[in-house]
């Protein structure tokens, strides 16, 4: 972890703008920096979110269905607590090169789960299917920059930083917000791709096992690149915050 002058942690970078292409191209240098451990990562993931996609039709829930089926909440739970394990796992092989457990780690996936929990009950899901679409869209769009906002907090725990609370975190991603939101919409245009193949194919073939594997591969290699975004926006805010250089080590 970077340290300022006499062995003192840097201050929380403000203000500064980071720009979208800065983000992109940080975040492709760090997945270079370790490709076999991140491989291994998205390996893993992409296999247990088959898993509880399997789990959950076996046990007759449908996952995309448009009212609540019995059940559904325990699986939309599930795959919260997946996602804020995996994304801690993530962040802590792309920030320190290593993956070990501690105190720090479990903070930092329980508060990724229950960003993934709210979003997952408000986006997407039978429980917000009864929403016109405006109201539906205002809804993505509120939950999307707010995730923004809240990229930042999760890390304090993880990479000890007690300095990087909720608040210091939101006013942190000042300057950075922008850039962020545009190299995810540009980092999803490969899901787009997938996404129109899609629609080719007849509804009763997606329940088919290879098509959530697809699925399932394309959404944690898009994850995978996501973490390494809110990677380097963390390493330039927090870290290193008076230079872009280590980006492009």
């Amino acid at each position: 972890m970077a340290t300022g002058a006499g062995g003192e942690q840097p201050g929380i970078g403000r203000g500064e703008r980071i720009g979208a292409m800065m983000i992109l191209q940080g975040a492709m240098a760090r997945m270079r920096a370790q490709p076999v451990a991140l491989a291994a990562w998205w390996i893993l993931a992409s296999i247990a979110t088959v898993g509880v996609e399997q789990g959950a039709r076996l046990a007759g829930i449908d996952p995309g269905g448009d009212l609540p089926s019995q059940g559904d909440a325990w699986y939309r739970i599930a795959r919260a607590l997946l996602e804020g394990l995996s994304s801690a796992a993530g962040f802590r092989l792309i920030l320190q090169g290593r993956l070990w457990f501690d105190r720090g780690f479990v903070v930092c996936a329980a508060i990724l789960t229950t960003i993934a929990v709210v979003t997952g009950f408000a986006i997407a899901s039978p429980y917000s299917a009864g929403l016109g679409g405006g109201a539906q869209a205002a809804l993505v769009a509120v939950m999307f920059y707010l995730g923004l906002k809240l990229t930042l907090w999760p890390l304090g725990p993880l990479m000890g930083r007690d300095d990087l609370t909720l608040t210091r975190g939101w006013s942190a991603m000042h300057g950075a917000t922008l850039g962020l939101a545009l190299a995810f919409l540009l980092s999803m245009l490969p899901l787009f791709a997938v996404g129109m193949v899609y629609v080719a194919v007849p509804p009763a073939e997606l329940d088919r096992l290879p098509a959530i594997i697809v699925d399932a591969v394309t959404v944690q290699a898009l994850t995978l690149f996501a973490l390494a975004m809110s990677a380097t926006v963390y390493q330039l805010r927090v870290e290193n915050p008076a230079t872009v250089a280590d980006v492009f080590d």
